[in-house]
């Protein structure tokens, strides 16, 4: 088994200022072709197509 030993968490009582978020980082994995239950690669647009 790998990995850390848990440590306790102590949350604070102070109240902070709300703000609303101005950027975030994302990233992801796509794959080139949607592959869904009616996924064809010969029917353009089959990957839309409700089960």
């Amino acid at each position: 088994m790998t990995g850390t030993v848990p440590e306790l968490i102590q949350i604070s009582n102070d109240f902070l200022a709300a703000n609303a978020t101005t950027e975030i980082e994302y990233r992801a994995n796509l794959p080139t072709y949607p592959l869904t239950a009616n996924a064809d690669t010969t029917v353009t647009g089959s990957e839309l197509l409700d089960s």
